[in-house]
């Protein structure tokens, strides 16, 4: 029986936490713009602010993933006491970079206080 390359199946698993950083990025900045433009700054629902709670969910769910995404190779890893896969450390380490990276684009939301 052949052997068979899972090289796209890897690459994919080791660039999706950073692909989810992209959308998470794309999605803050694009949803701020259309709830700015259609004058949802101040709106509420059930007594919270749309622009905050949409911001706040999205990064949670893209941290959540992630994380998830972290998961798998971290303990693969950390099990053999050092990788002897290159595709194992490169998984680790575009989540761990893509955690910081999702923290970082929700920074502003801390200080975002309505459209200006």
């Amino acid at each position: 029986m052949p052997t068979q390359d899972h090289l796209f199946k890897n690459m994919l698993l080791a660039t999706a936490p950073l692909l989810v950083w992209a959308a998470h990025f794309f999605f803050s900045y694009a949803f701020v713009a259309a709830a700015c433009v259609a004058g949802l700054d101040s709106a509420t629902i059930a007594g919270m602010p749309i622009l905050e709670t949409g911001l706040l969910l999205a990064s949670m769910l893209a941290l959540g993933t992630a994380a998830a995404l972290l998961w798998r190779p971290l303990r693969r890893v950390c099990r053999r006491g050092g990788s002897d896969r290159l595709i194992d450390t490169a998984k680790v380490g575009s989540a761990v970079l893509a955690l910081i990276g999702i923290a970082w684009t929700s920074l502003p939301m801390l200080m975002l206080k309505g459209c200006n």
